[in-house]
């Protein structure tokens, strides 16, 4: 089911249900995330077992993939009055595909994360992981292995008809779960999970052992911009440790994760708020926790500006990626991208990603920090067509 409340909650502007009647066993269509593009059409994922699922006629899948009493995961859009299905597709392999977290970029373009134990879950060529796991990670009542499930995120265009990249996420023999995603200002996707294995791939990390990981992807799937682990260590008992369950990016790429905690103790910064867990009946305590995510390695060098990309005299599209940072012995209070003398984008943090649109010809580009002290910079010069 899919509702759109008033401004202030105080009515409902409508409700529809969106889902199938018939399966192997039994029907059931489970909504388990939802967000809304530019045009407030509501976009929201979840997992299927039913074979008449409503899928569009350009859908990336139509057919249910998954066997016996295994669903697929499943992505749809509304209009903005609930009135019309725009677009929906399922995706999945012959196992149990299971969607958690979706997110839109500006483009509204969609980010769709969940857990599969499907071999076959659909990835693309060039992915980061493209490798189920083939690890046993526990057994049936009649002793057969079960396999180890992966994480999986996937990016799809507006209308659903593809995959413009779509890969296996976590580590070898070791169950992943309660992936969420997010997704920053130029299309990096920032995933987060549970993780039983101990050799989730690691990416300048702040944190090398932990139940939980945090990754940030580039812009084709293709490797890690960042991945990092933390919270209690590592074990193989899903029950029990540490349960992520939201994530959301600012402007700067600093990226933020909330979940529940249910034995052990996260990693505290000094002046935390809470810097223990209190006693309690359950046992479970809640976290949050935010990441500072440089765009790429900063200098060391106090009062210097590095600009990741684009690369001095380089040519480049219209529509430029820009990624910077400053680095000082105090804190940069803002940063400024200026094209040909002209500002075009300003931040208050110390690094950023943005795109910046260009005219053909070549460009003088200046990004400026601000401390104390005041104003610092490095130009470069880029050619567009």
């Amino acid at each position: 089911m899919v509702m759109r409340f008033t401004a202030d909650a105080s009515g409902v502007l409508y409700s529809t249900y969106v889902g199938g009647t018939h399966s192997a066993t039994f029907p059931s269509d489970r909504g388990t995330a939802i967000a809304v593009d530019s045009l407030n059409h509501a976009v929201f994922t979840g997992t299927t077992t039913s074979t008449d699922f409503p899928t569009t006629s350009n859908a990336f899948q139509r057919t249910q993939h998954s066997q016996g009493d295994a669903g697929d995961a499943f992505i749809a859009k509304v209009n903005d009055d609930g009135s019309k299905l725009l677009a929906s597709t399922l995706l999945g392999g012959v196992g149990d595909d299971m969607a958690s977290g979706i997110a839109i970029d500006q483009d509204d373009q969609v980010y769709v994360a969940g857990r599969t134990d499907s071999t076959n879950f659909p990835v693309t060529a060039g992915a980061v992981d493209t490798t189920p796991d083939a690890g046993t990670c526990d057994y049936t009542d009649d002793n057969e292995p079960i396999r180890c499930s992966d994480a999986f995120v996937a990016k799809l265009p507006s209308n659903l008809s593809k995959l413009i990249y779509s890969t296996y996420l976590g580590g070898p023999n070791g169950d992943e779960a309660f992936v969420h995603v997010a997704v920053d200002s130029v299309g990096h996707a920032y995933v987060t999970g549970y993780s039983g294995s101990s050799q989730v791939p690691l990416v300048k990390p702040t944190n090398t052992t932990g139940l939980m990981w945090l990754s940030e992807l580039n812009l084709r799937g293709s490797a890690f911009q960042f991945s990092t682990r933390y919270g209690p260590a590592v074990s193989n008992t899903i029950a029990s440790g540490i349960e992520p369950s939201a994530i959301a990016v600012d402007l700067a790429g600093n990226t933020y994760v909330a979940g529940e905690l249910f034995e052990g103790y996260v990693q505290t910064t000094p002046g935390a708020y809470q810097s223990a867990p209190l006693d309690n009946r359950d046992g479970i305590w809640s976290f949050a926790a935010k990441w500072d995510v440089p765009p790429c390695t900063l200098s060391s060098i106090t009062r210097t500006v590095t600009i990741c990309t684009p690369a001095n005299e380089s040519f480049v599209p219209n529509k430029m990626l820009v990624a910077a940072g400053a680095t000082d012995s105090g804190k940069v209070a803002a940063m400024r991208v200026y094209i040909d003398g002209v500002s075009v984008f300003t931040i208050a943090a110390s690094h950023f990603n943005t795109y910046v649109t260009l005219t053909s010809g070549t460009h003088r580009m200046t990004v400026t920090a601000w401390d104390s002290s005041g104003p610092f910079s490095k130009t470069i010069y880029v050619t567009a067509p």
